[in-house]
């Protein structure tokens, strides 16, 4: 992964990994909801949205049905490659 990509996942893995800990610490269905939109919106990054096509996660539903055991799966997936723990060739 070249350096300028590298960089970028990182930085919105920080905010997806965020936006994920809102909507697991959410209480309010408003406040869930919000938080959803958020991981939507980064997910629907190029190399995100790639990623997570490949591991059969329907990111278009989190606004509607929220977060499903396979986008759970590639937003894990997503931090362990921004923490270099993991590669991925985009």
């Amino acid at each position: 992964m070249e350096e300028r990509i590298r960089k970028e996942w990182q930085a919105r893995n920080t905010l997806l990994q965020q936006a994920y800990r809102d909507s697991l610490l959410a209480s309010k269905k408003k406040d869930k909801d919000i938080a959803y939109e958020k991981i939507k919106r980064e997910l629907e990054w190029g190399p995100f949205e790639d990623l997570c096509y490949e591991h059969n996660a329907d990111i278009y539903g989190i606004s509607r049905y929220g977060l499903d055991s396979a986008t759970e799966k590639c937003i894990s997936i997503i931090d362990k490659i921004a923490k270099g723990e993991m590669d991925y060739n985009y």
